[in-house]
């Protein structure tokens, strides 16, 4: 019994402690923050709503504050300091979800997708060197802002949209069918976007844009970036 015992808790000491769930039951909320390098995942379209999941101690270190219709998610005061540098700990994953999300931002290294975002407007942002996926958006206006080096992909339909970038952010809007499109770039970042009847397109940058389809484009471009507009298909 002694050989078995000795082994089983070296194994067990040198177990992850990751392997462990937090969750937070929270009321409804259509607006949601999310400040620190996590995994995130958001569900709409589910009772509202927290989990997280990952290392014991990093996990109870995360701050899921609820004000009103707003959802904010951050790393908690004293951060987390050498664990969470340490290569053997990897980033918590928070799942979020909530009947109706409208407003999305990120910061800080986040790491985001979303299944849906559905609303009268619809504003997301990205600042720092985050990623957001979106796997649909369905709304009249949609509003995207990225400053930094992060990434934007999303897709759906939307009347009006408009995109705004500094830095050296991605942001590919080439499945979002737009009908009337606003695209603002400073920098040396690159968006791709879709447009059927109108696009203006305000480069002072030297990033590149691309805009697809058969809308009549307005183009001013001061810096000299590269401008594609109003290709067809």
């Amino acid at each position: 019994m002694t050989k078995w015992l000795a082994p089983l808790l070296a194994v067990i000491a040198a177990s992850p402690a990751w392997a462990a769930e937090r969750t937070v039951t929270l009321g409804s909320f259509e607006k949601v923050r999310v400040d620190g390098p996590f995994e995130v995942r958001i569900v709409t379209g589910a009772s509202p709503g927290v989990k997280l999941s990952g290392d014991r101690e990093l996990i109870e270190r995360v701050a899921v504050q609820a004000n009103g219709a707003s959802l904010t998610i951050r790393l908690g005061n004293g951060g987390w300091g050498e664990r969470f540098a340490s290569a053997d700990n990897a980033p918590p994953v928070i799942t979020i979800s909530t009947p109706r999300l409208t407003n999305l931002a990120i910061a800080a290294g986040a790491r985001a997708t979303a299944n849906r975002l559905k609303g009268q407007q619809v504003v997301v942002s990205v600042h720092g060197a985050g990623s957001l996926v979106i796997d649909r958006v369905e709304a009249d206006q949609f509003s995207a802002s990225l400053l930094g080096a992060g990434a934007l992909t999303v897709s759906g339909e939307a009347n009006r949209a408009r995109l705004v970038s500094d830095g050296t952010p991605t942001i590919d809007a080439s499945k979002l069918i737009v009908k009337d499109l606003d695209v603002q770039l400073s920098g040396l970042g690159e968006t791709s976007a879709f447009a059927r009847q109108t696009a203006s397109v305000t480069s002072n940058g030297l990033g590149k844009v691309t805009v697809r389809g058969p809308a009549t484009c307005t183009v001013r471009a001061a810096a000299g970036g590269p401008v594609v507009c109003g290709s067809g298909k």
